[in-house]
């Protein structure tokens, strides 16, 4: 059965993505995040979104069409989305998201965690200062 990532909006302007846990890429609908992403977008408030990686392995084709995908809707990002924040329980996959993040200028701030809690509460955080 193919994943398709649904949006708890149920702390908006806090959006929440839940993992895809350990399926394969090809078992993972990637086009239904940024349709989801697209549609939050669409309403016009600033929101943050909370990216919850805990259990998967993006591959380098997902990580590639994440930063092309951001590079490619900037101005509306910018105007958005207020933060974003990934939730991870690799090291190995922190660091390379870190140094992503590293190489490029995100649209908002832009965090790796390995704590929800603690990313919900930078999250919040982020919504407060931009408000």
């Amino acid at each position: 059965m193919t994943f398709v990532y649904r949006v708890d909006e149920s702390r908006w302007p806090l959006a929440i993505f839940e993992s895809p846990g350990a399926r394969q890429p090809a078992e993972i609908d990637a086009d239904s995040f940024y349709t989801e992403l697209e549609r939050l977008l669409a309403k016009g408030e600033r929101f943050a979104t909370l990216h919850d990686l805990r259990g998967t392995r993006p591959d380098a084709k997902r990580r590639r069409r994440f930063t092309d995908w951001t590079a490619a809707n900037e101005a509306k990002l910018k105007t958005g989305l207020a933060a974003h924040a990934v939730v991870v329980d690799s090291a190995f996959l922190r660091g390379i998201i870190t140094a992503v993040l590293w190489m490029t200028t995100p649209p908002c701030p832009m965090r790796v965690f390995d704590d929800r809690l603690e990313a919900e509460r930078w999250l919040l955080s982020e919504l407060d200062a931009r408000a």
